[in-house]
């Protein structure tokens, strides 16, 4: 394969999911079939869309994937994440991330929430403290579930931040109701639950509220 770009990607940063490597079905990706739905941006296999921050690769079904060439700048640790949305029940959509020619998996099955619409993205790290050596490397991302549209994914170094998450992303809470008294975010947060007349009763951090041991209410 050779970069879609004509040169890698430089890592630290941020590699557009459209962007996949030159070389074709079976090579530089893998497509269950050999025409981009949409025909947008590229003319291939892979089908693309108009939505997030640009394009990105949707419609993807179990077991196809992209290649993307790598490289690193600095070896050390980073953290992965993406940026995707997906419309399905939370957990059903999964994604994985290997390094092929190097027989190593970084996220073998990552379950990705719903975002409650397909063009509503948002930002998720799906692997910390990584080790990654400097030079060039192939990253495979691979649909292990069908179920979510992929923007970009970004690789780079533990506690950097970026312009999206210093922004104000809406929290959603679901289900709501809940039969079992647990409770998901749609992204990690900081939370403190307050009961009707005003009383902090738990906080915490993370994705899951478990009020399960609380009156119903």
């Amino acid at each position: 394969t050779t970069p879609y770009l004509g040169s890698p990607a430089a890592i630290p940063g941020k590699v557009e999911a459209e962007n996949y490597d030159v070389g074709g079905e079976g090579i530089a990706y893998h497509d269950s079939d050999d025409s981009n739905e949409f025909s947008l941006f590229r003319n291939d296999g892979v089908d693309i869309v108009a939505e997030g921050t640009g394009y990105s690769v949707a419609n993807a079904i179990n077991k196809e994937w992209q290649e993307y060439t790598l490289d690193v700048t600095e070896s050390g640790e980073y953290d992965i994440s993406i940026y995707y949305s997906s419309n399905l029940d939370n957990g059903n959509a999964r994604i994985g991330l290997s390094l092929p020619e190097e027989n190593r998996i970084l996220v073998e099955n990552y379950k990705l929430y719903s975002t409650f619409d397909w063009s509503n993205f948002s930002e998720e790290t799906i692997a910390r403290e990584i080790n990654l050596t400097k030079g060039k490397h192939i990253l495979r991302a691979s649909v292990v579930q069908l179920g979510y549209h992929l923007d970009w994914i970004e690789i780079k170094k533990p506690g950097t931040t970026n312009v999206l998450e210093s922004q104000l992303t809406p929290l959603s809470v679901f289900p709501n109701p809940s039969l079992t008294g647990v409770f998901s975010l749609n992204r990690t947060s900081d939370y403190s639950v307050y009961s009707i007349d005003g009383l902090k009763i738990t906080t915490g951090k993370g994705r899951f509220i478990d009020l399960s041991s609380f009156s119903k209410g």
